[in-house]
């Protein structure tokens, strides 16, 4: 039972990584390790760009896959490719640093490996830079040239350094092979790409400081954190294309459309962001990873939102996917309580694919949904687009009486009857006789103001001022 109401929680709130901790937990307890995997294995999919969900992962490979060192490094290698260049990264970078750490002392192994972590991680944006390049000082003070940067990085390094303007001054004592001269100069060159991120990612990185919440919450984001998230993502938007290709640490520079999924986690509730996502992809060419965005949105997050819904339908009938565009109105449609709105972007969706009967059943399936102004509005407009479109007066009026027939009282429903009757009556002639469209909309003001007329004594009332402004302006004889 708790997997069950776990399961449900899941799936309604898949970003919620602490449950998804509890459900691995579950199958721990149950001494199923490998189901435990199972269940990370599908919570990294939704939360693919929460820093938590990884760590909590990656710590649980480094409790439970002691004897398989690689396979612990691929699942930290994968989670940064996520989360690495995330503000508030420091968390898993500390865990990963702590097991290189550990393997190293444990097989009296050199710190080669963790000295690479502390170069990548201080070429990154993230809140505790400084707090890292101290740390690292302090680790450079016990360790080989040979740790802290391997020959074969030196030379790219200072040439990268070079390109940027920021290669450090030569001393004397820097010059030669011996292990004092190159220490010095490895830790002279670290020490300068040091000092070049922390004035490359500034203006970032102020950005960033002013956020506090970047996990979701089923609590509205608050105005000011959504302010400033906005103000991170038209800055990162604004910025060139261009990379540093840093050959220490290809992601120092932090792609837009990371900045857009780090955002949507404690925005995930904010509508306009998703659709300022899919815009954004959409307009950098990438259709199918909108339409992706697109999905998430309305597959999860806003299942019971027609707006969000019909959002979707129209960017899937934009980039030719009528199947799925239909699929969309039709669950929009099925949404309680019935919207005018979602059975009329279905009849439009039809009508602009030239499907005719299909637009025909749309707009029936409303007249059995919709009830009281909604329902008149939709035969109102029907009965117009079956007259003006389609050259079909009869069909409107037979969609209208079919309505009156479900709600007889409904004097929006009779107006709209006698709309659609009275657009075809054309005044009479001197002395000629009514037409047929006349006679039609006399006898449907009959209907309304006769003895056994379902409509309430000031409806009827209000037709006998119609009746006679028809015959004042249309009848051939008083």
């Amino acid at each position: 039972q708790l997997r069950q109401a776990l399961e449900a929680l899941l799936d309604r709130y898949p970003l919620c990584f602490g449950y998804w901790k509890r459900r691995a937990e579950l199958e721990l307890a149950a001494a199923d390790e490998p189901a435990a995997v199972a269940v990370y294995e599908r919570a990294v999919v939704p939360c693919a760009y929460s820093v938590e969900m990884w760590t909590l992962y990656c710590a649980h490979a480094a409790r439970h896959w002691a004897d398989e060192p690689e396979r612990v490094r691929g699942l930290f290698e994968r989670a940064l490719q996520y989360v690495g260049s995330d503000y508030a990264a420091d968390g898993i970078w500390d865990k990963y640093i702590a097991y290189e750490s550990a393997v190293a002392e444990a097989a009296a192994a050199d710190m080669g490996r963790v000295s690479a972590l502390y170069a990548r991680v201080l070429a990154l944006p993230l809140r505790l830079h400084d707090v890292y390049w101290a740390r690292f000082a302090e680790f450079a003070a016990t360790r080989t040239a040979s740790e802290l940067l391997a020959a074969e990085s030196e030379a790219a390094l200072a040439s990268f350094l070079t390109r940027q303007g920021a290669h450090p001054v030569t001393t004397e004592e820097m010059r030669g092979e011996d292990e004092g001269a190159r220490k010095l100069r490895v830790y002279a060159l670290l020490e300068a790409r040091y000092h070049f991120y922390v004035a490359f990612h500034a203006p970032r990185r102020a950005l960033e400081e002013p956020i506090r919440r970047r996990y979701y919450h089923v609590a509205p984001l608050p105005a000011a954190e959504l302010a400033a998230w906005r103000r991170l993502l038209s800055w990162g938007a604004a910025q060139p294309t261009g990379h540093v290709c840093d050959p220490l640490e290809p992601m120092a520079e932090v792609l837009p459309s990371f900045t857009y999924e780090r955002c949507l986690l404690p925005g995930a509730s904010v509508r306009s962001l998703w659709k300022e996502y899919a815009l954004f992809l959409e307009g950098k060419g990438a259709v199918e990873d909108a339409r992706g965005v697109l999905a998430r949105a309305s597959g999860v997050f806003f299942r019971d939102c027609a707006p969000m819904l019909l959002y979707h339908a129209q960017f899937e009938e934009a980039h030719g996917g009528l199947d799925a565009a239909r699929a969309l109105c039709a669950a929009t449609c099925a949404l309680p309580p019935p919207a005018i709105d979602a059975y009329l972007a279905a009849a439009n969706l039809e009508r602009r694919a030239g499907n005719t009967d299909g637009m025909r059943a749309a707009f029936a399936a409303a007249v059995d949904a919709l009830r009281g102004e909604p329902l008149a509005a939709l035969v109102r407009h029907a009965a117009a687009v079956e007259r003006k479109l389609c050259g079909d007066h009869a069909r409107g009026v037979a969609l209208i009486e079919s309505a009156i027939a479900r709600e007889p009282a409904n004097e929006l429903l009779w107006d709209a009857a006698l709309e659609c009757a009275t657009s075809a009556v054309v005044p009479a002639a001197a002395g000629a006789g009514d037409s047929p469209a006349y006679q039609a909309a006399a006898a449907l003001l009959e209907r309304m103001i006769a003895a056994d007329s379902p409509l309430p004594p000031p409806a009827r009332r209000r037709a006998w001022l119609r009746y006679q402004r028809l015959v004042d302006d249309y009848a051939g004889s008083v």
